[in-house]
Formats: C-alpha cells, sequence, structure tokens
C-alpha cells in the first residue's frame, strides 16, 4: 500500500453499484495479499443508499471513494476513477473478484519491461480454478452474425468455430502474448498512454468500451497484451449482467464500436 507521497506504482480503480458486500470482500481480498509492488485504491461509486460510503470510511479509510450520481454508464464512472489516478499504471478491475499476490506485482513487472505496450490484461479464474476467457479477437463478420445466434445451437461445428476464433480456444492461454483486446474487467493500462489516447469513450454505456479502448491502443502504434502469470480469481455471473437494460445496452455497444471503428483488424494479429 502506498504510505508517501510519491506515485504508487499502480492505481486500482473499482467500480460499484449496489453490491457493498462484493465490494467489500474484494477489498479484503486486496489488501490481504502482499503485494511487491506500491498500489492506491479508488472506488468509484454510484449512490444508491446501501451503506457502501459508511463500510468505506470505517474500514478501508484509505480507499479515495468518489460518490456520483450520473445515470448508469460503465465507462463514464471507471473514467472518473483514472481522472484522479495517481499510479504510474491504472489499474480497471470487476468487483467480483479475488485479489492474490500475482495480481498487481506482475501486470507493473511486465509493464515495466515492455514500454511499447499501452495496455494489457491478466488471467481471469473460476472459483473452480477453471479458466475464463479475458481475451479475444476483434468482431470479425462471421463472430458477429453467428456468436449469439441461437441458430448455431443447431451446428455444434459451427459454435466450436465460433469460438475458437474470437475466444481463442485453441490456445491453453499458458503464455504471454500480444491479442486484440482483453477484457475491462482486468485492464492495465499506462499512464503515457492515458496521456496519448485520453479516457475511455464515455459514448459507450455499457460493454464495448474496453475494445474500443485497445482499438485506439493499437491505432497508436502501442501494442495490448495478455499476461498469463497475472492471475484473478473472478466469480462472473453476476445478476445485473441478465438484466433487459444491460443485455440491450451490449447491442447498442456493438453497433457503435462498427459505426466507430469497423471491422478493424490489426496488423500482424494472430
Amino acid at each position: 500500500m502506498q504510505t508517501n507521497e510519491q506515485p504508487p506504482d499502480i492505481s486500482v480503480v473499482l467500480f460499484n453499484y449496489n453490491m457493498k458486500t462484493m465490494l467489500t470482500e474484494c477489498l479484503e481480498s486486496l489488501y490481504r495479499c502482499r503485494h511487491d509492488v506500491s498500489f492506491d485504491t479508488i472506488v468509484v461509486n454510484k449512490r444508491c443508499g446501501d451503506g457502501t460510503e459508511e463500510i468505506l470510511s470505517t474500514k478501508y479509510p484509505e480507499v479515495k471513494l468518489v460518490n456520483l450520481d450520473y445515470p448508469f454508464g460503465l465507462a463514464h464512472y471507471r473514467t472518473e476513477g483514472m481522472k484522479i489516478a495517481r499510479g504510474r499504471y491504472v489499474a480497471h478491475f470487476d468487483i467480483d473478484m479475488y485479489f492474490n499476490d500475482t495480481t498487481l506485482t506482475e501486470v507493473v513487472s511486465f509493464m515495466d519491461r515492455k514500454p511499447d505496450v499501452g495496455c494489457c490484461g491478466g488471467k481471469l479464474l473460476g472459483l473452480d480454478g477453471m479458466l475464463q476467457y479475458s481475451c479475444r479477437r476483434f468482431f470479425s463478420v462471421n463472430v458477429l452474425l453467428l456468436r449469439r445466434n441461437p441458430i448455431v445451437n443447431l451446428f455444434p461445428g459451427w459454435r466450436e468455430s465460433v469460438n475458437r476464433e474470437f475466444l481463442m480456444t485453441d490456445w491453453d492461454h499458458n503464455d504471454t502474448r500480444q491479442v486484440d483486446w482483453v477484457g475491462g474487467g482486468f485492464m492495465v493500462i499506462r499512464r503515457e498512454t492515458m496521456v496519448r489516447i485520453g479516457f475511455l469513450d464515455k459514448n459507450f454505456k455499457y460493454g464495448c468500451e474496453d475494445i474500443d479502448y485497445c482499438i485506439r491502443v493499437w491505432k497508436a502504434g502501442l501494442k495490448v497484451y495478455y499476461v498469463h502469470n497475472a492471475t484473478i480469481t473472478h466469480i462472473g455471473n453476476r445478476p445485473s449482467t441478465k438484466l433487459g437494460w444491460f443485455f440491450f445496452q451490449i447491442y447498442f455497444s456493438t453497433i457503435r464500436l462498427l459505426l466507430k471503428h469497423g471491422f478493424y483488424s490489426r496488423k500482424g494479429g494472430s
């Protein structure tokens, strides 16, 4: 934890909306770990009267709390955290995660060794220890038309082909490599990258803001990496992702992404 006036190695930015118990468990795991890097923590909280402010002021007074009443927009809230972050790197994490000793240390170590990397992500593991796919390829026409199309369930070969192309299921994810994009639930951004290309695009209400940012990183001549030895436990399957508003916002965001970048493909993509 950061205890002096020097900027920390990494700023941890967490967004919370009406999930104080999950937030508390996430913070407990963060502060319980032995980190070989300095860090500070920012919680961007959508006010809902659930008692988050009281819990943080009592249990985690060192956490910088930002209370906002802005209508829901994930990119907007995360951007507010980015604006006040002091770290050399700014890391976004979902709150349904448990940190371990490698999470922060390995990404900072990797980014320090690779100055041409604009942002990176790590390996997500479920509570059962199974891999969760956290880095993906950019959309192709096939993926866009078939991935969420129920017709592919009638043709297992199609489903396997789409997942192999989009999720890279033919790779065991046990090595560090360049990837098209990493998910915003574990995204570490170099401060110089933010200065160069800016913050997240607030026009994305829910979904695709991470893809958009990674495209902008690539367009700026920087790289995006998946760091296999930086791991975190991800609970996943949060109830909010099943609500209708969120479901449709993903589609609206996908349309916005295509209008902004088209079917973007980086040169030399794997």
